[in-house]
């Protein structure tokens, strides 16, 4: 397996890499995020037209999956294929870790509990600590005003 992550400007690695996995292995999956850049440093899944960006002006990212099979076909020779798990997959509870269950349900508590004291305009958010060993997360209260372009 083969995986790209944060690609700036190594089309040419990645095709390398791909080429000597499919020769050592007779097969690469690759797994890409949508956030991987060409050579200029624009999003490699960028979308265009009219409707590109989204209600807080941020470009939407989609279309990595269906650009790297044409890549590797032209310059590695090799049929490729993509398999993109889109809103089912995040959607779907059953692919949930325990850690995403746990944390969204304290989201959720940490508004339910702010509502009755007349908290508003304020998003649950997760404050993330890491120790020497282990993870923790406990839950915070965020202006709106200082989230997503200051919904």
């Amino acid at each position: 397996m083969a995986t790209v992550s944060g690609w700036t400007g190594c089309l040419e690695r990645f095709v390398r890499d791909v080429r000597e996995t499919v020769q050592q292995n007779g097969e690469c999956v690759v797994l890409a995020g949508e956030g991987i850049r060409d050579e200029q440093g624009n999003y490699l899944s960028q979308a265009g037209g009219a409707l590109a960006k989204d209600s807080f002006g941020y470009r939407q990212l989609g279309g990595a999956a269906e650009s790297l099979p044409a890549i590797v076909e032209k310059e590695v020779g090799v049929k490729a294929r993509t398999n993109k798990l889109g809103t089912c997959q995040r959607s779907a509870m059953h692919f949930a870790s325990l850690t995403d269950r746990d944390e969204a349900y304290r989201c959720g508590q940490a508004a339910v509990e702010a509502a009755p004291g007349g908290v508003n305009r304020k998003m649950a958010t997760l404050i993330r600590g890491w120790g020497r060993e282990d993870y923790s997360c406990t839950t915070g209260l965020a202006d709106l005003s200082q989230v997503a372009r200051g919904a």
